[in-house]
């Protein structure tokens, strides 16, 4: 068995204290990038036996408690991953391909708390709109994330009542935080905070 790093970080401890919550987005947006960098690397040494993420086979699962980061190895080996995994391995992708991409985190306080959402921002294409400019690209919905709100609609327009551990909060209209570092590692990336009112 190879090794197992943990970080064991304290973020968001005091959300609502501006300090605190500036400082956990940073190490957020940063630990983001180191894990697309690792995605990088990990497709320029397995290039042949890593295929694109969309047709890898895998699909999005929400992490409830501990959040774990998971590199594309991990992800290929478990079928799944959450937000910020299949992000990350969807940026390195692109910019293993020349592309240009970087992590971009949505927010929206709901219930009192802060819920993040790991996308990312790219350069290309839009495939909404065929026009080139810079869009926002979530792996996550794509690979099956949203899937409870659909089945709740489905169900209530049927007359009947959805379970209830599908009734998760609808994190629609967050705000985002782009980490704007087209390229890779480099100086910390600037955040864009805006609250939701």
């Amino acid at each position: 068995m190879g090794m197992k790093p943990v970080f064991d970080i304290k973020l968001f401890e005091n959300p609502d204290d501006v300090t605190d919550k500036k400082r956990s987005q940073d190490c957020l947006l940063l630990m983001f990038e180191a894990l697309v960098n690792i995605d990088q690397l990990w497709i320029r040494t397995h290039r042949n036996s890593t295929p694109p993420l969309y047709k890898a086979n895998v699909r999005y699962e929400r992490e409830f408690g501990t959040e774990l980061w998971c590199d594309i190895p991990t992800i290929m080996e478990k079928g799944y991953g959450d937000c910020e995994d299949l992000a990350a391995w969807r940026c390195a992708e692109i910019r293993e391909a020349g592309g240009k991409s970087s992590p971009y985190v949505t927010y929206k306080k709901v219930e009192g708390r802060f819920h993040y959402h790991a996308i990312i921002k790219r350069a290309g294409v839009n495939p909404a709109t065929g026009k080139f400019g810079k869009f926002l690209e979530d792996p996550s919905r794509r690979l099956g994330m949203g899937w409870e709100e659909q089945y709740k609609r489905n169900m209530i327009a049927r007359g009947l009542r959805p379970r209830s551990a599908l009734n998760q909060p609808n994190l629609a209209g967050m705000n985002g935080i782009p980490a704007d570092n087209f390229g890779g590692m480099g100086k910390l990336p600037a955040l864009v905070i805006r609250e939701d009112k």
